[in-house]
């Protein structure tokens, strides 16, 4: 996916001027590598706090140390980010990164959001499971979603089956969605 990032010299005084960032002067070449290194750093620590309270919610559901709303909630929350890198994981295998010449690392990112996904898949179909029968029929089977570069809303399903086959074909259907969405016509417009 590319990157809508943008970072800009911001004046310590009141006498500057803000001026952004441009990749292609030398001079700024520097500075540009710093912030994307901080953001990178900042975004990792983000990543393994954001996990942390994945297991202490998923523990507290296996122990029914939580409230039916709770656990309503956590699917929720849990099914939007699997549906997020799903998405980004099917745009980068279909289109790209995004950049004018191909990132040769680029597998190893994929590979890696790939099995952040395999994990939370996992973790979600466990917690669906451990549902109330009953309750089951509470839990939206998924949402309609707008995604950045799409030219329509696409219905983005929540994961249901536990098997290895099930999160394949669970992964299969985000490149059909980024087809449905229109994506290829419109990146390949810019």
């Amino acid at each position: 996916m590319p990157s809508r990032a943008s970072y800009s010299f911001v004046p310590v005084g009141p006498d500057g001027q803000e001026r952004p960032m441009d990749v292609n002067n030398p001079d700024d070449r520097k500075e540009i590598l710093l912030a994307a290194q901080l953001s990178r750093i900042f975004c990792r620590m983000l990543e393994v706090e954001g996990f942390r309270k994945l297991e202490r919610d998923f523990y507290n559901i296996k122990w029914k140390r939580i409230s039916h709303e709770a656990h309503l909630r956590f699917l929720n929350e849990l099914g939007r980010i699997l549906l997020s890198l799903r998405w980004r994981v099917s745009w980068w295998k279909r289109l790209g990164d995004g950049g004018a010449e191909p990132d040769p690392s680029k597998q190893h990112y994929v590979d890696r959001v790939e099995l952040l996904c395999r994990i939370l898949y996992v973790y979600y179909t466990s917690v669906l499971s451990k549902l109330r029968s009953w309750s089951s029929s509470d839990v939206p089977k998924g949402i309609w979603s707008t995604y950045a570069d799409s030219e329509k809303p696409v219905w983005d399903d929540f994961p249901v089956d536990p098997t290895d086959s099930g999160f394949q074909k669970w992964m299969e259907r985000g490149k059909d969605l980024i087809e449905q969405a229109g994506v290829p016509n419109r990146v390949a417009k810019f």
